[in-house]
């Protein structure tokens, strides 16, 4: 799962760069930025077999920009890494733009007081932009 969550960590400097694959008898093509739901969904199930490997996953996550981690970073995702996810959403808030486009109620919910903080305190330039609801819940947590 490690060396699989390696290969989807997109370069922002190329983010079209390309894995070759030898199949039987042919050359293969794939994109490396395959992780998108529903395969966060999957994803999420196979870190959550994984409890050991949560800090090392996370870490990985974090290489990835912000955009593709507003992407893959569902509700199960989220949950399965648990409090290990802290280096994730720390990536995720160096563009509020994504951070915005990801947040919910329901996901600031999901989160630990400690990442909870650390989201909505990065959002506060944008609290302009948020629903009412989000609104609500990001000035309840700082």
């Amino acid at each position: 799962l490690v060396d699989v969550c390696e290969l989807g960590v997109m370069k922002e400097n190329n983010p079209f760069r390309r894995c070759r694959c030898v199949a039987p008898g042919e050359r293969v093509h794939y994109p490396v930025y395959v992780f998108r739901n529903p395969v966060s969904t999957a994803l999420a199930a196979g870190v959550t077999l994984v409890p050991h490997e949560h800090n090392l996953l996370a870490a990985i996550f974090a290489k990835m920009p912000p955009q593709q981690i507003a992407d893959i970073l569902s509700d199960e995702l989220l949950v399965s890494l648990g409090s290990a996810a802290q280096p994730v959403i720390e990536r995720l808030t160096q563009n509020p733009h994504y951070a915005y486009q990801w947040v919910s109620a329901d996901r600031l919910r999901l989160l630990s007081l400690r990442n909870r903080k650390l989201l909505c305190s990065n959002m506060v330039g944008i609290l302009d932009q948020v629903s009412p609801e989000v609104l609500t819940s990001i000035t309840s947590a700082l």
